[in-house]
């Protein structure tokens, strides 16, 4: 298997750029991007001197409704210890995301103290959409940061808006 999937890459290697192999381990993650949602806990996090950092928490997901915060430090999920142990974000994802409706117990620092969720795991969408604005009277800006099942749908329903406050020109932002 392993020797297939090199000889696939390598392969692909000699088309345009734009041609990627997805593994079989990866392609449940690239379907849910595609799809735009997938089940988990609704943040989003960096990883920091070998520790899961919350940077974002979806308002009102799973994670918002069990108090997390911004700048929470994970120490555990579940029955393993993620911190201080080279725990890449691939393994960080595999925990936190699972089946809509299962619970998963998180132990966190926030500033000196420990704390512990048990968070119950539900749809998370994935915008395409990042920002959607008039920048003068006349001009809109629309950025997509993603294209996913989901993205005409949100892109239309971005446009209609601007095009009701006055849109005669459009920036498009795919960067």
């Amino acid at each position: 298997e392993s020797l297939a999937d090199t000889a696939i890459q390598a392969m692909l290697g000699k088309l345009d750029p734009h041609s990627v192999f997805i593994p079989a381990e990866e392609l449940q993650q690239v379907n849910e991007e595609l799809a735009g949602k997938f089940f988990g806990i609704g943040i989003e996090f960096n990883i920091f001197d070998d520790t899961l950092n919350v940077i974002n928490v979806l308002k009102d997901g799973p994670g918002f409704k069990a108090g997390l915060l911004t700048g929470d430090k994970f120490i555990k999920i579940g029955d393993s210890a993620v911190a201080g142990n080279k725990t890449n974000a691939d393994v960080f994802r595999k925990l936190l995301r699972g089946n809509r409706g299962t619970k998963v117990t998180i132990t966190y620092l926030r500033s000196q103290d420990k704390k512990q969720a048990t968070i119950t795991r539900d749809a998370i969408p994935l915008s395409s959409v990042d920002a959607s604005y008039m920048m003068t009277k006349d001009i809109g800006y629309i950025r997509l940061n993603k294209f996913s099942s989901v993205t005409y749908r949100e892109f239309m329903e971005s446009l209609e808006t601007l095009k009701k406050t006055g849109l005669q020109k459009l920036i498009l932002d795919l960067r």
